[in-house]
């Protein structure tokens, strides 16, 4: 059975994707794993900053809706947090479409563990789900971490 040593942690500030961190320290501490936490900064074409979370192909012409500066002292917090539970926690900056540098990145890790419903209503249907993109396409098992009143509406 392979074991999941290193362990990837997409995360956008929602409250699920907390969620999933949570379980990833917690799966890491009991395995004597690590933890690396990601956040892609996407690209977004001007005058739709009011729709955030949107995927675009980048082209020119498209602006970043965060700079590396601030997404840096975000991840920050991820990391203190892990590391104050015992974790090893490391952070990566990626920028483009969220579920491609995800699927990407998964070819070196061991283990996604991502919310699914971390987006926008609207984002979601116009681009689909990047929880659903990452499960089909991952070069890694990948666990979901769904939001507890999901199972209320089944």
């Amino acid at each position: 059975m392979k074991r999941y040593k290193r362990i990837l942690v997409p995360v956008d500030g929602s409250e699920l994707s907390n969620d999933a961190f949570e379980q990833a320290v917690s799966l890491a501490k009991l395995i004597n794993g690590t933890v690396t936490v990601l956040h892609v900064i996407e690209h977004i074409y001007p005058g739709l900053s009011d729709m955030d979370g949107l995927e675009m192909i980048s082209t020119s012409g498209l602006i970043k809706t965060e700079t590396r500066e601030q997404v840096q002292t975000f991840l920050e917090k991820y990391s203190t947090q892990g590391e104050e539970k015992g974790v090893q926690t490391s952070t990566l900056i990626r920028e483009g479409s969220v579920a491609h540098e995800i699927v990407n990145i998964s070819k070196t890790f061991d283990l996604v563990i991502i919310g699914t419903h971390g987006r926008r209503m609207i984002a979601s249907l116009l681009m689909g789900s990047v929880a659903e993109k990452v499960s089909r396409h991952a070069h890694c098992p990948v666990m979901l971490v769904r939001n507890i009143g999901d199972r209320d509406q089944e």
